[in-house]
């Protein structure tokens, strides 16, 4: 024989609380969010982040511009460097916190700088155009980036 089944309680019936608790409480979205606590990790300060995408139409741009509106919601220091020349979709987007940058003839020093400004902000958000991913990846590699973010307290996201 099977246990007879329970039959659920209906939340509806169920009185409100006088205090709900505050933390449950949607904030308004005009109103900004206290600024970011610390890094969850020890030594961590600063993170880059950089989609390696192959192909374009992927969503990088969109969605970097609704990391860069969090953000800058709660008040997080950050950068951004969209590397789109066609397109310039994240710095049109945010002006105030992304630089449009036009890669030279020596993208990879181009890169390199823009990596070094990392310690800079808090978040770096790197938008590049479609193909781009090889040559991220060269540079970080002949960064020795793993080892030379650690030291620095940054982390590629």
């Amino acid at each position: 024989m099977s246990a007879p089944k329970k039959k659920p309680k209906e939340t509806a019936d169920l009185p409100m609380p006088d205090n709900p608790d505050q933390a449950m409480e949607a904030t308004s979205p005009e109103t900004p969010t206290p600024a970011a606590p610390a890094p969850a990790l020890p030594g961590l300060k600063h993170r880059v982040v950089a989609p390696l995408q192959v192909r374009g139409n992927l969503g990088k741009s969109t969605e970097a511009i609704v990391r860069g509106e969090w953000m800058r919601a709660r008040r997080i220091s950050w950068q951004g460097f969209d590397l789109d020349q066609d397109n310039r979709t994240l710095s049109e987007a945010l002006p105030e916190e992304v630089q449009l940058v036009e890669l030279s003839p020596e993208p990879v020093s181009d890169l390199v700088r823009l990596l070094r400004a990392a310690a800079k902000a808090s978040v770096t958000s790197i938008d590049p155009r479609a193909h781009l991913h090889s040559l991220i990846l060269e540079t970080l590699k002949l960064l020795n980036f793993t080892e030379w973010g650690a030291a620095l307290g940054v982390r590629l996201m």
